[in-house]
């Protein structure tokens, strides 16, 4: 038992992790033992040492907590230390045996990770006692990943949250490879791989997205590692602007499903789903009404997205791009009963954003699509006495390349229960239209859960104090252009001050506002 504890420790040599475009995963990099704080790497120390350190090096850290844990060959537990670091650097722990020397013999260091993940460790003698032989194999790897679900609270059209942790590991001394993957165009992985362990940013963009909720998730996968894959759920809260009104309307049923275009004339609106794609050179396009006679006449949309729930592959292609159009007017009049021939003829109308690929669809998956400015104001346009809207789903396959080369087939279905979700504010002459059967205002419900700290930004700086025992880190706010300022304070310069009085004005703007 002591020989594998000691083998399993031993073996903990763990390469960086991989970094995506700039951004570099938090990282501890090294570990030896010396006997000052700055010194030389030693394995022997001499008989009566009373102090060593551990000195390691650390990349991009955001108050990250490190625990240093010396145990002796029978695995008890003589030393331990927590300290907070942020930043870049190398840092030293000293290591002590009580009030006395330590007694000749051999001994492990080992560094935890996030305060409780054993990420590196390394074995030294006192008084030439000899290691121990070649040690005994570890135990097959098994994938951690904490936590299991984040929370994301934005403004609309506001700034994106700070990105989130996830921290990746395995409880084994050898690094396993992973990556990371996520069905949500509004989420962004960072890095999108590496080797444990590793801490993966997760950040969201709600750029176009109306107020409400919605939810994806981030699947980490390692080859031929137990319990993996492993998942991890998002939430995303947009709250909405003071003054304005969200609403969910449901599509149209008679005019919401699918044409074919060996039907030129016919449609299969009110089928309960709506397919788009490309099979054996029939296309099927995707036709979604929504009715918005119940916002009020004046009103200014703020914001405005397409929501479907996924349900099935027919065919899934190797690549492709999913598009939704906002067509004419026009079209809207007779929608219900017009065919394939009406609905493909038309040119590109507005496009919705973004487009969807191959990674982005799936059982279940929410697919959402927002309008940018200009397609707001073409939305505004329609809102009126009984107006509506009609909207085209189809297929972009990828370009055919060689001589013989054949477009791929790629056919996905959703359900028809579309919304169509508005965020706007009301004229100042009408009142809002009481919400009817059907039509829903967006729910204001967001659980709060445990997270790793907020990435907010990098910057090298010095450990903090020793604790006894390991805390959460905080989340700490980025620190101003020009320099750090000093964490747990806040340092009144001219800068926070321009700030301060650019909070006065916002409050103020808004007291105004609600006269």
């Amino acid at each position: 038992m002591r020989r594998l504890t000691i083998g399993v420790l031993v073996l903990i040599t763990l390469l960086p992790c991989v970094a995506v475009g700039n951004v570099v995963a938090s990282d501890l990099d090294a570990l030896w033992m010396s006997l000052s704080s700055e010194g030389p790497a030693q394995t022997d120390f001499p008989s009566g040492t009373e102090t060593v350190y551990a000195v390691f090096e650390y990349t991009d850290f955001v108050q990250e907590n490190v625990r240093v844990v010396v145990s002796d060959h029978q695995g008890t537990i003589v030393f331990e230390a927590t300290q907070t670091f942020s930043g870049s650097g190398t840092a030293s722990l000293p290591a002590t045996y009580g009030q006395r020397a330590f007694p000749d013999g051999l001994y492990v260091t080992t560094l935890y990770f996030a305060g409780q993940y054993m990420t590196r460790a390394v074995e030294w003698t006192v008084g030439g006692v000899e290691l121990p032989a070649t040690p005994t194999p570890q135990p097959p790897a098994q994938l951690e990943v904490e936590p299991a679900t984040l929370t994301f609270s934005a403004q609309q059209s506001g700034a994106n949250p700070p990105a989130q942790r996830v921290l990746v590991s395995n409880n084994t001394a050898a690094a396993s490879v992973w990556r990371s993957t996520t069905p949500a165009p509004w989420l962004d992985l960072a890095p999108e791989g590496g080797e444990t362990p590793a801490l993966l940013r997760v950040s969201v963009d709600a750029a176009g997205l109306p107020a409400g909720a919605y939810t994806t998730h981030v699947t980490i996968n390692a080859d031929d590692v137990a319990r993996s894959p492993q998942r991890v759920d998002i939430a995303l809260r947009v709250s909405a602007p003071a003054g304005t009104t969200t609403l969910d309307l449901p599509a149209v049923a008679t005019g919401t499903g699918w044409v074919v275009s060996d039907e030129p004339f016919g449609n299969h609106f009110g089928a309960g789903d709506i397919r788009a794609g490309l099979q054996t050179d029939i296309e099927y396009l995707g036709g979604l009404e929504f009715d918005l006679s119940l916002i009020p006449a004046g009103s200014g949309i703020q914001a405005a997205a397409v929501i479907l729930s996924g349900s099935r592959w027919e065919t899934q292609p190797p690549a492709g791009d999913w598009v939704l159009e906002l067509l004419d007017r026009g079209l809207a009049e007779e929608w219900s009963g017009l065919g394939y021939a009406d609905i493909a003829g038309p040119g590109s109308g507005t496009v919705l954003m973004p487009d969807y690929t191959v990674d982005n669809l799936g059982s279940g998956i929410e697919s959402i699509w927002y309008l940018d400015t200009a397609g707001l104001g073409v939305l505004e346009s329609l809102v009126g006495a009984g107006d509506t809207s009609v909207m085209r789903l189809r297929y972009e396959p990828t370009p055919a390349s060689g001589p013989n080369a054949e477009i791929a087939d790629g056919l996905f279905v959703w359900d028809a229960t579309a919304i169509l979700r508005v965020n706007f504010e009301p004229d100042a002459g009408s009142a809002v239209t009481p919400t009817p059967d059907g039509a829903t205002e967006t729910p204001v419900a967001a659980t709060a859960t445990r997270t790793l700290p907020a990435v907010t930004s990098t910057a090298t700086g010095t450990p903090a104090p020793a604790t006894p025992t390991p805390t959460p880190p905080p989340i700490v706010p980025p620190p101003p252009p020009g320099g750090e300022r000093p964490l747990g304070g806040l340092v009144a310069g001219p800068s926070w001050v321009v700030a301060l009085f650019g909070v006065v004005g916002i409050v103020v703007r808004q007291l105004r506002r609600g006269e």
